[in-house]
């Protein structure tokens, strides 16, 4: 009995043999070319981070981006003396006020009593010309209604 012609392709059963044995040659071709990585010459470790050693001193920090810093809650703070009254001290920069400093009434800004003083006397006389003109005003105005009557 004849089988007939044989066919010139491959049977299934050989291409799986070929490609078991290439996918095995693939995964030893990985393994050796990852090797170098994973081992030195010597047989230590090779760690391919680079360290360096901590030293204890400033930490320089540099910011090289731009823009606005706008608070949650702001607080608007004005002086409720009128001109330009002269410092004559004033607490350091960044002191933080206590409850004992209030309690003790610790002075926080000194200023010119001068010109206020001065202010103060000048307010207080156009306070007197100007109720002197309201009592003259409201006399004038007396009369006024007492011709009409």
């Amino acid at each position: 009995m004849s089988r007939g012609p044989k066919s010139s392709r491959p049977s299934s059963r050989d291409n799986r043999r070929w490609t078991g044995i290439l996918v095995k040659a693939i995964a030893v071709i990985a393994v050796l070319s990852f090797m170098p990585f994973f081992f030195s010459g010597d047989g230590t470790s090779n760690d391919l981070s680079t360290t360096f050693a901590a030293v204890r001193g400033d930490l320089k920090i540099s910011v090289l981006e731009g823009g606005t810093l706008r608070a949650l809650e702001s607080q608007k703070v004005r002086s409720e003396v009128r001109g330009h009254p002269k410092i004559l001290s004033i607490v350091d920069e960044g002191y933080r006020v206590t409850a004992e400093d209030v309690e003790k009434g610790l002075i926080l800004v000194e200023l010119d009593r001068e010109n206020l003083e001065r202010e103060q006397v000048d307010d207080q006389l156009a306070y007197q010309a100007d109720s002197s003109n309201l009592s003259r005003v409201q006399m004038q105005i007396q009369v006024q209604i007492g011709d009409i009557c």
